[in-house]
């Protein structure tokens, strides 16, 4: 899948994107929790898998940087 050309006309499933989320951070037993953060990536995701259904999640990585 990585090697797939069509995988990256899609500007959201290029190698690198940063992409700002408007939420609110929570913080809940020692950790902070943005929902809305992981609802974007949830949504990504299913989307991916829709469009491409060989995508394995083990190919995956999301960073969010909290200081």
């Amino acid at each position: 899948m990585i090697g797939n050309p069509k995988f990256y006309d899609y500007y959201t499933y290029c190698p690198v994107v940063v992409l700002h989320v408007k939420g609110y951070e929570n913080f809940t037993r020692n950790s902070y929790c943005n929902e809305m953060e992981a609802k974007v990536v949830t949504e990504l995701y299913k989307d991916m898998k829709k469009k491409f259904p060989s995508f394995n999640i083990n190919n995956l990585g999301v960073v969010s940087p909290y200081s």
